[in-house]
């Protein structure tokens, strides 16, 4: 993925063609052909993308190339560069945009048409990163009524991954109130707070009542998640880890210090760069002071409990599980599967190491809700991406639900061992026999079957 540095090199020695094949991030957008400007909506859509990348670390939206979606990674990668005449794009008109619809005034912003070959080019927009004192930048419509009042209208818009998000009207009143209500509050009471949850979640090991009690309960925290826009009704994957006998509570889970799991969740590691992982450039909420919840535009979201229950329930449809599937088809892409699995492995790791006396046995539940929604099944196929397909490989899901539990140790533990566990169940239910590399990006190592971490890093 193309940093900050690697794409003011690019700029900066007009070899533009190094776009191609790179994958649009936080950093940089490409648009097919230039904004029109002729009415509000598009005046509106520049403003937006442009305070996007304000309100993060700055980046660069190039304006002439085409993309299209990769099945190697979650985000769309830069196809073609289509070059157009100089008239096309007024500079003035667009730092005028730039100026009048967004506010407080952005800094060192720069529009420019830059010449590549015969008489043609690309349009560049350059948003420097700014100073963090001045954030956030809002998108503002001034309207005059009859009367000739002004009003003002306003949003924010904020990068992420590789697409500006709008911020709903809720998320706006919550950090508005949220910074009123700091403001006139003693400082100190934070750390007071933050002390007593600590102690509150360093108690010791409790043996839970019975099995009964305990799938109930991960029962109802499911069905708490995905009543959440009506994600019951969509294609789903969820995947939910907890401890199987006893029960502790977590020591630093709603802690905001450096290094704390309520930090690791809303910065977790990633394998790679623009691959399937738990990143959502996002903080996370403490819920009813019972567990965090973070979640990325109803796309994916995670729940973790005090208790050590790790929720994560994402789209299994061509937004998340079968991105990049064929026109009219929904194949999960092997690739998003078993490194997404793996990040959510490799987090609850990170999970057991924050209990003050961790429980000795854990379990994952593994479910795949309406497999058969609207009468089209979704399938997968044997091995690794393909582009050649034969009928006779494709694996459609044999009913529209799928439950499975895989047990885990503590003693033992290794991510890329549970992973592949978890991801052979899903294979073995599609039908798909474990053995001659028709489950993907495996390896053996000391006799045991796990995720190659190695294989992945390498896709580019």
């Amino acid at each position: 993925m193309l940093n900050l540095k690697e794409l003011n090199l690019i700029v900066g020695n007009k070899s533009f063609d190094l776009l191609l094949g790179e994958v649009e991030n936080i950093f940089f957008d490409c648009k097919r052909q230039p904004y029109g400007l002729k009415d509000d909506k598009t005046k509106l859509e520049l403003a937006k993308d442009v305070v996007s990348f304000a309100n993060a670390e700055g980046g660069y939206i190039f304006i002439g190339f085409s993309t299209k979606r990769s099945p190697k990674h979650l985000g769309d990668e830069v196809d073609k560069m289509r070059c157009f005449e100089r008239a096309m794009v007024d500079v003035k008109q667009y730092e005028n945009v730039i100026k009048d619809w967004i506010y407080p005034e952005l800094e060192k912003v720069e529009v420019n048409w830059i010449c590549v070959k015969d008489k043609k080019g690309i349009g560049l927009i350059q948003i420097p990163n700014q100073k963090l004192t001045r954030k956030p930048f809002l998108v503002k419509r001034e309207i005059i009524d009859d009367k000739k009042r002004s009003e003002i209208i306003f949003g924010l818009v904020e990068r992420r991954r590789d697409v500006s998000s709008p911020r709903a009207i809720e998320e706006i009143h919550v950090l508005m109130r949220d910074g009123m209500n700091y403001s006139n509050c003693l400082e100190n009471k934070l750390d007071k707070i933050e002390q007593m949850l600590e102690s509150l979640t360093a108690s010791r090991l409790k043996v839970r009542k019975n099995e009964g009690e305990l799938q109930g309960e991960i029962t109802g925290r499911i069905k708490n998640i995905l009543s959440l826009e009506d994600l019951a009704k969509e294609r789903t994957f969820l995947l939910v880890a907890y401890p199987k006998k006893e029960q502790c509570e977590l020591k630093t889970v709603f802690s905001d210090r450096e290094g704390s799991l309520k930090r690791k969740l809303e910065d977790p590691f990633r394998l790679r760069p623009g691959g399937w992982n738990l990143w959502m450039r996002e903080r996370a909420k403490i819920i009813e002071g019972k567990y965090l919840r973070i979640g990325f535009e109803g796309l994916e979201i995670i729940d973790l409990y005090r208790d050590g229950c790790l929720i994560f329930c994402t789209l299994a449809n061509d937004n998340f599980l079968c991105w990049a599937s064929r026109p009219n088809s929904l194949c999960i892409n092997p690739i998003a599967l078993v490194e997404s699995v793996y990040h959510y492995m490799h987090f609850y790791g990170e999970v057991m190491r924050d209990f003050d006396l961790a429980p000795e046995e854990y379990e994952v539940k593994i479910i795949l809700n309406n497999m058969h929604l609207d009468e089209q099944k979704i399938y997968l196929l044997p091995g690794s991406l393909r582009r050649h397909v034969r009928s006779s490989e494709k694996k459609e899901a044999p009913k529209d639900n799928f439950e499975k539990r895989v047990y885990f140790r503590k003693e033992d533990y290794d991510p890329a061992v549970v992973a592949f566990e978890v991801v052979k169940e899903i294979y073995l239910w599609f039908g798909i026999e474990d053995g001659d590399e028709k489950i993907p990006y495996m390896k053996k190592v000391n006799g045991k079957r796990c995720v190659d971490i190695d294989q992945i890093k390498e896709i580019k």
